[in-house]
């Protein structure tokens, strides 16, 4: 069993079957022999969700059978709470009417038993908006605990700890075959690395289990099942809780075929078109050529024969095409005169670049070598996008980016609001003091796993970065789902202060700053609230904005904004604690859902010699749902900060 160590981060602002008939899947059927409820509570009762029609439940599964049924009422209540802890550990909460004379109960059931226990409990601290408990170490090492609030007759909602929680899919649109991972928290069995359930279904039909492929606590991975094109319910389950441990559905869009699948059967070769690849002779005619045929004719394959290619203008990629070369060290796009442009400009969707190099040459003045404008499915598989003093990529607004097993030598790139974006087993290699690998202001569904960090060239000044992974910042609006795993970086701070502005460093950074209050509060129900105007909203932005519970009562709640009509505010999600009158609000630009797992932070050997801001993560301000777990961070002047900023005023 993995002992559960990690740091759970939550920044609180001012506040503490369908029938296809003839097909056969490979899952396993669940339609058949459904769960025996009985007189059980209904999950769906205490806001647990279920799959409908209900499957069977994995035959290792916990027994889960609280004793009592979910009540609403005028008790003590739960705004916000720890959502994962084992025995022997403290669990942290937001609510109303918190303090000494409220009780709790933890209801939990031991592996195999038929029935659970309840266990009072009173609070290690508490006042009247918040309190700590101190989970019994005689409770199961590791289950699901349903906790209450009591006081006197009165009883509050229930919530439930070590549930699980699947947050995103990514990609949320793919073929059979492909694999897909799904992120959240609480995903596996004992939150270890074997064991975790996937349940894939049709809207309103019953569907099939699929084996995982790769499982830890934040993400696990599965292959598309061989089913006819349609959009599909993904479920989890991670043992515990019985009936009440199903966590969805998320959505998965199950294509006829890759985004890419038909490009291979038709290959322009540009050496056909006049490209001689011989690294003296101008190319650029002969490859525009080749480009246009390919377009013409797409989906298609744009071939590039072993051999540097020469070119003295920027390139367009047009969409549903595939660049193709013989190797990142044999084939090489190399641009060999001075311009003010991208290199290549990436002009439609499904492109993709593989088994080649894109070589800026050191002649783009100040621009991107790759530009990507509101485009979807573009790939880069096994490239090198040697953009030495500048970004590799300007890629604002895109939807599922996937960069795997690539070398980028650049100064940072911009990743603006875009969503589903997957890097992967990457070498980034920085240069020019290069702020971060990705800047992102905004966006959602953001994954980087497997990819290292070093300076390209620490002989001279222009070859060191400044020692970031990753910079959010909320210019385009709220910003969530996020995932790092296995990333390692070397070497990675400001190297001299005398050249460089030492307070940076910061290699997983989120710098979420910015609100307004809100006090002409009318009125609001479980999932609205109603202000006198909404002048103070501003322009609209890609990522919108949360609404914040800042003081007084469900103070430590935030709810993403889903729209807007006059005064009233529609929320995506309802409040655990409805707001009153007593309540501060503020609308805010936020982060939120974020986990850092299991990767390798590694500053410089000098940083106890600079005053650098050297830190492993850096969480600041507007941030929310973070877990910081199992990750080794040395040779920085902090391993991890939190800073939270003064919103009542």
């Amino acid at each position: 069993m993995r002992s559960p160590n990690s740091l759970i981060s939550s920044i609180l602002l001012a506040a503490l079957a369908l029938a296809f008939s003839g097909l056969s899947f490979a899952g396993k059927p669940a339609a058949q022999g459904v769960q025996e409820q009985g007189s059980q509570p209904d999950p769906r009762q205490f806001g647990f969700p279920i799959p409908v029609p209900e499957p069977r439940l994995p035959d290792d599964a916990d027994a889960f059978n609280p004793p009592w049924m979910e009540v609403g009422g005028k008790g003590p209540a739960i705004a916000e709470i720890s959502r994962t802890a084992g025995a022997g550990e403290v669990v942290s909460m937001t609510g109303v009417d918190l303090d000494g004379r409220t009780g709790f109960e933890v209801f939990s059931q031991f592996p195999g038993a038929a029935q659970g226990v309840v266990t009072p409990l009173a609070p290690l601290t508490a006042d009247a908006t918040a309190a700590t408990l101190l989970l019994p170490a005689t409770l199961p090492s590791w289950s699901t605990y349903l906790i209450r609030p009591l006081r006197g007759d009165l009883e509050g909602r229930s919530f439930a700890i070590n549930r699980t929680e699947s947050w995103w899919i990514g990609p949320d649109a793919a073929a059979p075959g492909a694999i897909v991972s799904v992120y959240g928290r609480n995903l596996s069995r004992f939150n270890g690395t074997s064991q975790s359930y996937l349940y894939v279904k049709p809207a309103g039909a019953a569907g099939w289990y699929v084996k995982a492929i790769s499982v830890n606590p934040f993400k696990v991975d599965f292959k598309v099942l061989a089913l006819p094109p349609a959009r599909y319910e993904v479920w989890v389950h991670n043992t515990h809780g019985g009936r009440f441990g199903w966590s969805g559905p998320l959505t998965l869009d199950v294509l006829s075929q890759s985004p890419w699948a038909a490009q291979d059967k038709k290959r322009i070769d540009a050496r056909q078109f006049g490209a001689k690849g011989d690294g003296v002779t101008d190319d650029t005619a002969a490859i525009l050529r080749a480009i246009d045929a390919a377009a013409a004719t797409a989906p298609a394959t744009l071939y590039f024969p072993a051999g540097i290619y020469l070119v003295t203008a920027p390139l367009v990629a047009p969409a549903n095409v595939a660049w193709f070369g013989e190797g990142m060290n044999k084939t090489e796009i190399r641009l060999n005169r001075r311009i003010d442009q991208s290199m290549v400009v990436v002009d439609g969707d499904d492109t993709r670049f593989e088994n080649l190099t894109l070589n800026a040459n050191r002649n783009i003045a100040g621009k991107p070598l790759l530009a990507l404008r509101s485009t979807k499915n573009t790939r880069l598989d096994s490239v090198r996008v040697d953009a030495w003093g500048v970004p590799a990529f300007d890629a604002q607004d895109t939807e599922r980016l996937f960069v795997h097993a690539s070398e980028l030598i650049e100064n940072g790139s911009f990743y603006g609001a875009s969503r589903q974006v997957f890097f992967s087993d990457n070498r980034f290699s920085m240069t020019g003091y290069g702020e971060s690998v990705v800047a992102l202001w905004g966006g959602r569904d953001f994954a980087m796993t497997g990819n290292e960090l070093v300076n390209a060239d620490e002989s001279r000044d222009d070859g060191h970065g400044i020692g970031r992974f990753f910079v959010a910042q909320a210019h385009f609006g709220s910003m969530r789902n996020l995932y790092f795993e296995k990333n390692i970086s070397r070497n990675a701070a400001p190297h001299d202060c005398t050249k460089v502005d030492c307070n940076k460093g910061e290699q997983i950074c989120f710098e979420i700053v910015g609100s307004k209050l809100k006090n002409d509060f009318v009125r609001a129900s479980s999932n609205s609230v109603t202000f006198k105007s909404l002048s103070d909203l501003g322009d609209a932005t890609p990522g919108g904005f949360d609404l914040v519970i800042v003081g007084g009562r469900g103070a430590g709640q935030h709810r993403h904004i889903a729209s807007t009509d006059g005064s009233f505010v529609l929320l995506e999600q309802a409040w655990n604690v409805v707001p009153d009158r007593t309540s501060r609000f503020a609308l805010a630009a936020t982060a939120s859902r974020a986990v850092i797992y299991d990767n390798t932070l590694d500053g410089r050997e000098s940083y106890a010699e600079h005053d650098s801001d050297s830190t492993g993560v850096l969480l600041y301000g507007n941030v929310y749902d973070v877990v910081v777990d199992s990750n080794r961070i040395s040779r920085m002047r902090h391993g991890m900060m939190t800073v939270a900023l003064d919103s009542t005023r």
